[in-house]
């Protein structure tokens, strides 16, 4: 039975009758594997009940700061981790980078429409390409970036317009759209390549697959008790996520 909640009505870190605490966790759904297998020993070890947000780093920051409170905050990329750092969520004591993933274009296992590479796939009006809405996907910010420099803005612009291009709330769906058959190729990151098993291939082009970002993990302001346990936990099994293509350690 729940007895109170700590801080204010919208905290996250929960107190029951039993003595028992729930911890909750703010996510990427990009690094949910690595992370719930991090985290599902901590649990085991400290017989804490960890429940998680998941959604785009965007997405998930939003929900910290109406929350108002939580115990740990894993972004897949700078954009919206500095952000949280900027509007006060974040803890700059508590923000470490464990790693760097990188941007990957995929398609449908045995890549059926021959995509060469991002330019070709937008070039072409048979691919339906998924990108990530750069306003809360991180994906997407990196994605625009790239566009721009690759001078294919306007082209994307043109077929968000037709339909051939697609914006998606998440770097994850991205990939499902590829996978269900909603768009024929993506521009996701490459984790997914090893979450997605044999449902999808990388076409490897070297423009898109040079941008990196990193795998932040940081603590909320307005955190519980096991927030610094939660924290040092993870960095202490940062090695986990490369088994799901985080170059752990690597320089973004």
């Amino acid at each position: 039975m729940l007895s109170i909640s700590l801080v204010t009505a919208v905290a996250f870190t929960v107190f029951y009758s039993d003595g028992s605490v729930q911890a909750v966790v703010f996510a990427d759904r990009t690094l949910q594997k690595p992370l719930e297998e991090i985290l599902s020993s901590f649990s085991q070890e400290r017989g804490v009940e960890v429940s998680y947000v998941y959604g785009s780093s965007g997405f998930v920051l939003a929900q910290l700061e109406l929350r108002g409170s939580g115990d740990l905050y894993v972004s897949d990329g700078w954009e919206f981790a500095v952000k949280g750092l900027e509007e006060g969520l974040l803890d700059e004591d508590y923000f470490e980078v464990v790693g760097c993933i990188r941007l990957a274009l995929i398609v449908a296992e045995g890549n059926p429409l021959g995509v060469s590479s991002l330019r070709d796939a937008l070039l072409r009006d048979d691919v339906v390409v998924a990108l990530g809405n750069p306003e809360h996907v991180t994906a997407g910010v990196l994605a625009w970036e790239l566009l721009e420099e690759l001078g294919l803005e306007e082209t994307v612009l043109k077929k968000v317009g037709d339909g051939g291009v697609v914006l998606v709330d998440s770097a994850s769906q991205a990939a499902y759209y590829v996978v269900m058959g909603l768009a024929d190729a993506a521009v996701t990151f490459n984790v997914y390549t090893n979450l997605m098993g044999e449902g999808v291939d990388e076409v490897y082009d070297p423009a898109v697959a040079s941008v990196k970002a990193p795998v932040v993990v940081a603590l909320p302001v307005n955190r519980g008790p096991l927030a610094e346990d939660l924290f040092n936990f993870v960095l202490g099994h940062s090695y986990v996520f490369a088994d799901y293509g985080v170059e752990v350690g690597g320089s973004c």
